[in-house]
């Protein structure tokens, strides 16, 4: 189980799509928060539950409520250095942030269809946090 007394990132194990998305934040990123696939953590500790967790990826820090969707993405790039946090900054503020939430909402919605996506990526609905 991850220790949820240091911030992870919340990411789908079984998707694809996902996992060619970490390893491209992960080549390109200073230095990544810790990862933690969804089975790995005890959710309901933290206040999420599996299909959270499998509709959209997650930032949780100690002490706050957990961060999803595109949201989550800006908090994974928040203390990146100026060029990734000012992007982070974007993605959380108007009018950017107005796109940014239907946005991802779209390719979580359709991952299986994008690169690295297979039928396991595909989720039942799209997310509703």
């Amino acid at each position: 189980m991850t220790d949820v007394d240091v911030p992870f990132f919340i990411y789908d194990p079984d998707c694809g799509f996902c996992m060619n998305a970490l390893s491209w934040f992960g080549r390109r990123l200073p230095s990544m928060m810790q990862l933690a696939a969804h089975p790995d953590v005890d959710l309901s500790r933290i206040g999420l539950t599996t299909s959270d967790a499998v509709e959209q990826a997650w930032v949780y820090r100690p002490g706050r409520a957990p961060i999803g969707g595109h949201l989550a993405i800006a908090e994974l790039l928040r203390d990146q250095g100026v060029f990734w946090s000012a992007a982070g900054f974007m993605l959380r503020t108007p009018p950017l942030s107005w796109a940014a939430k239907p946005g991802y909402r779209w390719v979580a919605g359709n991952r299986y269809r994008l690169s690295g996506g297979t039928n396991a990526c595909r989720i039942d609905s799209s997310p509703s946090k």
